[in-house]
């Protein structure tokens, strides 16, 4: 047997090496999309999603992807569409007014026939204190799963009644919440940190109606926060105090009055943990990267009883260093 040993590691420096690579054209994704129904869905639109992507329903049926807002793809008037070549992709998002559904990105071909399933749907209302809450824009969060990466970014307002209505959502697992900074002058623009409470999550199916409430029930927590240092009134109304607890997972906060005082209404009887930490507003110079600097803390347990409110008195908090 030969012995190559001594010139497995040889490169000859003397002549060009030039190495002809044929590629092939990669073969088209397309097809066509239909509704629950068998129509053709005209106007659905499709997302490829790689695994740090996430689809976002900007409005009721329709997707776009969330870090570009690049719409993806547009099925035509008969349901057809095509889909760009990509690197990564892992999933197919599709929506349309009337259906939703994911594909593995691996099951599609140039001639893929997409059936959509019906939407979920998530009715109900939401009450504070004994009235309904009118105008107050409620929010849902989906339970955290790579396997569809689906985000929901408009929020539709209670009616006169406290009623509202997610006509298009897609099966899952939804936490339904109320925003309760929402700034009085929606002209003005600034940069704030989304306060939501009173949550409930809803297990949504395909062509079902869930309903939740929201509030309604429970006692009142007060309190009033200080520290040994002054703080500002707009310090105070950018933050919220928080009861949380684990089992079962919750969440009621309210805002901080001008002078650090605070009423959590709807807290059903059980055991908690008051949270407050407070931040300093963004500033407009901050630009696009807010910085929420850390002023000051407390974590205190809390008892809420069946019988009556609760007042905590004044809480002292302890300074960031």
């Amino acid at each position: 047997m030969a012995d190559f040993s001594r010139h497995a590691h040889q490169v000859a420096g003397d002549g060009e090496i030039w190495v002809d690579i044929a590629l092939a054209k990669a073969p088209a994704i397309g097809g066509t999309v239909f509704t629950p129904a068998g129509a053709t869905a005209t106007g659905a639109t499709l997302v490829v999603c790689g695994h740090n992507d996430w689809a976002q329903m900007h409005r009721p049926g329709r997707f776009q992807m969330a870090n570009t807002r690049a719409p993806g793809a547009l099925a035509d008037d008969r349901g057809n569409f095509r889909l760009p070549a990509r690197t990564g992709a892992k999933t197919v998002v599709v929506g349309h007014s009337e259906g939703f559904m994911t594909v593995p990105f691996a099951d599609m071909s140039s001639n893929t026939l997409i059936r959509l399933r019906p939407w979920g749907r998530i009715e109900g209302v939401a009450q504070l204190a004994g009235r309904s809450m009118i105008n107050e824009p409620i929010h849902l969060a989906g339970k955290p799963d790579p396997s569809t990466r689906i985000s929901i970014s408009f929020s539709p307002t209670t009616d006169a009644n406290g009623r509202f209505v997610f006509d298009t959502v897609p099966p899952g697992t939804w936490k339904v919440q109320r925003e309760i900074n929402r700034p009085e002058d929606t002209q003005r623009t600034r940069v704030r940190m989304l306060q939501f409470s009173h949550g409930v999550w809803a297990d949504v199916r395909s062509g079902e109606t869930v309903t939740v409430v929201l509030g309604g029930t429970g006692h009142a927590v007060t309190g009033k926060a200080m520290a040994s240092t002054s703080i500002s009134p707009d310090v105070w109304t950018e933050n919220a105090a928080a009861l949380t607890q684990t089992d079962p997972p919750s969440e009621y906060r309210a805002m901080f009055k001008p002078d650090g005082s605070f009423r959590i209404e709807d807290v059903p009887s059980g055991e908690y943990t008051l949270k407050i930490n407070l931040t300093q507003p963004a500033s407009p110079s901050d630009g696009n990267r807010p910085n929420f600097k850390p002023f000051a803390s407390l974590e205190k347990p809390v008892i809420v009883s069946a019988d009556a409110d609760v007042d905590l008195g004044l809480l002292e908090l302890h300074l960031a260093n």
